[in-house]
């Protein structure tokens, strides 16, 4: 992995905005492997950074998620379509 921007990586965190963290790293509140941070350093994966002394890691980390769809119909599919013509119509009755 090639790393990310340090300001990403602060924001990545939710306890800044972009322009925030860089803010933070000019005045000097963030460090990386131990060393003063400047705007523009790119943080790899192995990379300890603080703020403030603190350890940050980011959190938004993306997930797989998997999507629940209504089974799809085929409209070109005539016994599909009547099967999905009927079963709302039973439901309809139903709901009165």
């Amino acid at each position: 992995m090639s790393g990310i921007r340090i300001n990403k990586f602060v924001k990545a965190t939710g306890l800044f905005s972009r322009r925030e963290a860089d803010q933070a790293i000019e005045d000097g509140r963030v460090t990386i492997n131990k060393k003063l941070a400047t705007i523009g350093a790119i943080v790899s994966e192995g990379d300890v950074v603080h703020l403030d002394g603190e350890i940050i890691k980011p959190f938004n980390t993306p997930k797989q998620r998997k999507k629940v769809l209504p089974p799809a119909v085929n409209p070109k599919s005539k016994q599909q379509r009547i099967a999905y013509q009927k079963a709302n119509k039973e439901n309809r009755r139903h709901k009165k």
